[in-house]
């Protein structure tokens, strides 16, 4: 959202935006799925929420979610950024993602990922502080279009990010 922001197109925050809805929806399936009656949850201050979720089928649902999925995203940022290269730092986040959401839900792969622990230590610390860097260097340059004060520190990280490490 932010490379789209940054340019203007606003689409895709729109977009963002009514997934309020597609949550909604998700929760009150998750009510109905549980067993809780809607009726014992009436006066409760999310009742617009509830409202915005009935309107939506679950066709709708998933379309309006189906932008937001991480590969799609990452081809967004893709096409954003002018980015084919078939080695794309981007395209290295898929596996990874895969790989840890395994993990992070008790997927069948957590016994062999807590044996690969130590090995793969430092190539994950590597992946987490390159993502951090760049959320940070996007942070900093969308800030520095809003408020041009944090250009000097926008300045900094990009000459810190360029030395030879």
């Amino acid at each position: 959202m932010f490379l789209q922001s940054a340019g203007q197109n606003f689409s895709l925050a729109e977009g963002y935006m009514q997934l309020r809805g597609a949550e909604a929806r998700e929760y009150l399936d998750a009510l109905e799925k549980a067993g809780i009656e809607e009726s014992d949850l009436r006066d409760s201050p999310l009742e617009p929420w509830f409202a915005m979720g009935k309107a939506l089928s679950k066709k709708q649902k998933d379309k309006l979610k189906e932008p937001f999925t991480y590969r799609r995203l990452i081809d967004v940022i893709r096409a954003e950024l002018g980015d084919t290269a078939k080695k794309s730092f981007l395209l290295t986040i898929i596996p990874n993602y895969s790989e840890l959401s395994g993990f992070v839900h008790g997927g069948p792969t957590t016994a062999l990922m807590v044996e690969l622990r130590e090995a793969n230590i430092l190539e994950d610390a590597k992946l987490v502080v390159s993502m951090f860097y760049c959320i940070k260097r996007y942070l900093l340059e969308l800030a520095t279009a809003i408020r041009p004060e944090f250009e000097a520190d926008r300045g900094r990280l990009e000459r810190a990010l360029a030395e030879p490490s």
